[in-house]
């Protein structure tokens, strides 16, 4: 593992194996074997490159790990390269069909809630006798500006 901000950050040194998986690229290792660390899932993978003797990735913001570029030291960076770019391809074909959707069922009349709101305002009952009525408040005097002058 090349030391980056990343891999800092991470707190990952030293030797790791590396996995093309199902839906991410996996980093096993620490101190158990067998102990998966990180994932990164392929849709969240920004680029990946290798050269000679390294490969490496760039980790979107949305990985458990954070974004930031991940390089590893690896005479095998063309195997991974390829394995990772198998396993994308292998994912995208492997996509759900979308289920068509079904058109909603909508009665021939809908039923209407009694309201005073579903009848015509006109023709609303007049207020029941036992309702007090408020009295008018008397009014304080008005403002200076309340009656334009002009008018």
């Amino acid at each position: 593992m090349r030391p980056t901000e990343a891999s800092e950050r991470c707190h990952l040194r030293g030797s790791y194996t590396l996995r093309a998986g199902e839906s991410a690229l996996e980093l096993w290792g620490g101190p158990e074997p067998g102990t998966q660390l990180y994932d990164w899932p392929y849709r969240f993978l920004r680029r990946f490159g290798r050269d000679k003797v390294t490969f490496s990735f760039e980790a979107g913001r949305r990985c458990v790990s954070g974004e930031g570029n991940f390089e590893f030291e690896t005479r095998q960076g063309n195997e991974i390269f390829l394995a990772l770019e198998e396993a994308i391809s292998a994912q995208k074909n492997a996509a759900p069909a979308t289920p068509q959707p079904q058109p909603a069922t909508i009665p021939a009349s809908l039923p209407r809630p009694e309201s005073p709101y579903s009848r015509p305002h006109d023709s609303l009952p007049p207020p029941s006798p036992t309702t007090p009525v408020p009295a008018p408040r008397p009014r304080g005097q008005e403002g200076e500006y309340a009656v334009p002058f002009d008018a």
